[in-house]
């Protein structure tokens, strides 16, 4: 029964298994930038949805780590779409956080969007994606954004952050709203 098991277990071919495998070791010794090109050789020989899963997994963690976060939320977008993850949302999730912080505030909307289908109580995703069409001068989606996360926490009886308001109250005063104000 146990060889049974085993041998539905995916496998990688050894054409992305042996520059995925030189890909960790390089990382293990503190050498990113060298990972990237070797875990790079990965994602080109992947054929399979699994070897796309490991290899993109390998080059998200060698980017990140060599601090090149374009390449890394590529390889982070790929796991994603390879289908083989039980639960996307933790990736979709550091995406987020991922793109915010590279100032690339329409992937930032994009991504919170695909993810808060899947987990709409997440408000720290829905503040990010407000503030996001702020900082995109959209104050309409912004104060519209901000409006139902004081709604959701009034209704769930949660207090709400000083500075969600205070970007509330901003938001207003950009819009020139000072009824919405009070």
């Amino acid at each position: 029964a146990v060889m049974a098991a085993d041998a539905k277990k995916p496998t990688v071919s050894p054409s992305v298994g042996k520059p995925a495998k030189e890909a960790q070791d390089l990382i293990a010794a503190g050498k990113a930038k060298e990972a990237q090109a070797k875990a790079q050789e990965a994602v080109t020989a992947a054929k399979s949805p699994y070897e796309v899963l490991v290899s993109n997994q390998i080059l998200a963690n060698a980017s990140l780590k060599a601090g090149d976060m374009a390449t890394g939320a590529k390889a982070l977008e790929a796991m994603v779409a390879s289908g083989q993850l039980p639960d996307a949302n933790p990736i979709r999730k550091t995406l987020v956080q991922l793109y915010y912080q590279s100032k690339n505030y329409p992937k930032t909307v994009e991504m919170a969007n695909a993810y808060l289908k899947d987990q709409p109580g997440d408000t720290e995703v829905a503040v990010l994606v407000a503030q996001s069409y702020f900082l995109q001068n959209d104050f309409k989606k912004a104060v519209d954004g901000l409006k139902a996360i004081v709604k959701s926490a009034d209704a769930s009886g949660k207090p709400v952050k000083e500075d969600t308001l205070q970007l509330l109250a901003s938001g207003y005063s950009k819009l020139n709203d000072d009824d919405g104000m009070k």
